[in-house]
């Protein structure tokens, strides 16, 4: 194929840089489409890890209710038949300490799990803006 000047060129372009760069005009809606696609799809994954995760901790949070409630109920019980105030007191501090100490633990772990969490749930969507720092730098160049 035999390229030519167009007339009105003045910086030597020819019909070839032409044809490219139509080319190239017709191509990007195509990108922005699959690109604005990507995110979408990044945004739903960590939608899903966010409420999947969220029933796990509110399971969890659940089950440590009733467990705590299960505990009272058997210091009620405990107390209930008591024959002496400092055996009662002992039941109560009991209770407390072990309240304080399972309360302490739970926190930890919730804490670590909310964060754990949150890292599952921003992955996609830190991988997207990688892609979209990626893709921008690439064509800026």
């Amino acid at each position: 194929m035999q390229t030519r000047r167009t007339r009105n060129s003045k910086k030597g372009t020819n019909d070839m840089d032409n044809v490219i760069t139509e080319q190239k005009l017709l191509a990007a809606p195509e990108k922005v489409v699959s690109f604005s696609q990507a995110n979408v799809e990044a945004v739903m994954t960590s939608t899903k890890i966010w409420t999947d995760g969220l029933l796990g901790l509110s399971r969890s949070m659940a089950e440590t209710a009733k467990a705590n409630f299960d505990e009272v109920v058997a210091t009620w019980k405990a107390l209930s038949g008591v024959t002496s105030p400092k055996e009662a007191i002992e039941i109560q501090a009991n209770l407390a300490r072990s309240s304080f100490e399972k309360s302490v633990q739970r926190t930890g772990e919730l804490t670590e799990a909310s964060l754990k969490l949150i890292e599952q749930t921003m992955a996609p969507l830190r991988a997207r803006m990688t892609a979209a720092a990626e893709t921008f730098t690439t064509a800026v160049k």
